[in-house]
C-alpha cells in the first residue's frame, strides 16, 4: 500500500519511491536553433497543451496555445527568426505538468 506525499514521492511500508510523471518527454531540436525549432513531446494521456518561449530575464517572448492533444508523440515547429541571439527556455505546459528545456538561438 502506498501513500502519496505532496513532493512527488510515494511512501510504502518498506521504501520511498518516486512517482512517475503523467506527461513524459520534451526535446527541442536543432539546438542551437537558427530560425525554426521543432518541439517534440510525448503525452501519456490527453491534455491541454501550450508552449512558451522565455528569455534569460524570465520574460515570456512567445506563447502558443495548441489546445487539447491526445496521448501520443507530437511535434510542433516554432519560428524563432525574430529573436535575438542568446539563451532561451522552451516551456511545455501539459495539463498541470510542465517541462522546461534550455535552447540557444544563433542566427
Amino acid at each position: 500500500m502506498q501513500t502519496a506525499i505532496d513532493n512527488g514521492l510515494a511512501a510504502s511500508p518498506t521504501a520511498i519511491v518516486e512517482k512517475k510523471n503523467e506527461y513524459l518527454g520534451l526535446n527541442v531540436f536543432p539546438n542551437p536553433v537558427m530560425n525554426t525549432a521543432i518541439v517534440n513531446y510525448t503525452l501519456t494521456k490527453s491534455a491541454s497543451v501550450s508552449i512558451e518561449v522565455i528569455n534569460i530575464l524570465g520574460e515570456k517572448v512567445t506563447t502558443i496555445l495548441l489546445g487539447t492533444k491526445s496521448a501520443s508523440n507530437q511535434e510542433y515547429p516554432i519560428n524563432l527568426e525574430s529573436l535575438s541571439n542568446g539563451i532561451y527556455f522552451v516551456k511545455l505546459n501539459a495539463g498541470e505538468t510542465n517541462r522546461i528545456i534550455k535552447i540557444t538561438v544563433s542566427h
